[in-house]
């Protein structure tokens, strides 16, 4: 019972928290996104498995002291060329807290999310006109975020994704650094 209750309590609070609370900070990189996609509901079947470069910029013409611009581009590998634009998210501080507030457009819609500090966990919301999608994000330490995607739209079986996103160490990369050096140029 003693390893139960040590086991839940390690599960239970954040493993890693920012030290200054800043969430726009911690994301500018480059992300190995590895994803497990599930029916939501019923018997939640398996559907697949998908692995994905996420590469977040910080957009520094736009930053202030209270708010900086990341630019999130989406791929199958980190070569510039076959990346695409996905959008451009600003990251505030909300109020007096360590919290922040996340806005981005997504299809041609306002988009908004929170990172909330004390949890080390960031939600985003995307309502679009046929679709629902709720992500949130779970700091695990420096390099690694667990995430769970809900989607519902009118026009696929309602899903769940669930995974993790791995900061890469481009130096293990030779091959690659030149391109993904390149495209916060």
């Amino acid at each position: 019972m003693d390893t139960l209750n040590a086991l839940l309590e390690s599960t239970s609070r954040p493993s890693y928290i920012l030290p200054d609370g800043d969430f726009g900070k911690y994301l500018p990189g480059v992300w190995k996104r590895t994803l497990d996609w599930r029916h939501f509901g019923g018997s939640f079947d398996h559907i697949h498995c998908s692995n994905n470069i996420v590469f977040i910029d910080d957009d520094r013409r736009h930053q202030t002291e209270s708010s900086c611009t990341l630019k999130w581009s989406f791929g199958k590998t980190p070569d510039k060329t076959r990346l695409q634009a996905g959008y451009v998210m600003k990251c505030s501080k909300h109020g007096s807290s360590l919290d922040r507030k996340l806005e981005w457009e997504y299809d041609g819609c306002l988009c908004s999310g929170t990172f909330h500090a004390s949890t080390s966990t960031a939600v985003l919301h995307y309502q679009l006109p046929d679709s629902t999608v709720l992500v949130t994000y779970r700091l695990v330490d420096q390099h690694t975020m667990a995430l769970c995607i809900v989607e519902v739209t009118a026009q696929y079986p309602p899903s769940i994704q669930y995974g993790h996103m791995s900061r890469l160490d481009l130096s293990l990369y030779p091959s690659q650094r030149g391109d993904i050096a390149s495209l916060s140029a």
